[in-house]
């Protein structure tokens, strides 16, 4: 995200969710009864999750640079973004975790608590992507959005 937007504040802002997400996700993990440990097993879950965490930031974050150029108002720029790329991101989100959820009805213990936990932290990075980034966007005016090329 740093990368492709060539601002460090942008991949700062894009990891805030990813964080916060996961954070609670491990939370989950070790309050579970038994716990489950992080091993080899459990990785691909925090990978799937934070690949489609950032893919939703990226998406928010064009779609608002896309607006600002058109009307240079930051703040209508988020709002028209959250009604098209935000109603895009929970269709995508939903989709996902709703076929995600039927791992949960498996007979195999792992692959249900890998269903509960990939569907929990895929929706997380929903709701903390359209919540804190638009937030940190409109409060923090950053450049990287700003800026005229």
């Amino acid at each position: 995200c740093a990368v492709a937007f060539r601002s460090v504040v942008a991949g700062i802002l894009n990891c805030l969710p990813l964080v916060l997400a996961n954070s609670l996700a491990y939370a989950f993990m070790a309050l579970n009864d038994p716990p489950i440990p992080m091993t080899t097993a459990t990785l691909p879950v925090a990978a799937v999750s934070i690949g489609l965490g950032v893919d939703y930031g990226i998406y928010f974050f064009s779609r608002v640079i896309e607006e600002y150029r058109k009307n240079n108002n930051l703040n209508e720029s988020v709002i028209i973004a959250m009604g098209t790329t935000g109603k895009a991101i929970i269709y995508i989100a939903t989709t996902i975790v709703c076929g995600i959820a039927f791992w949960f009805l498996s007979k195999l213990m792992f692959q249900a608590l890998m269903g509960m936990l990939l569907g929990i932290v895929l929706l997380l990075n929903m709701v903390f992507s359209l919540t804190i980034i638009p937030s940190f966007i409109v409060l923090f005016k950053p450049k990287f959005i700003t800026r005229q090329q």
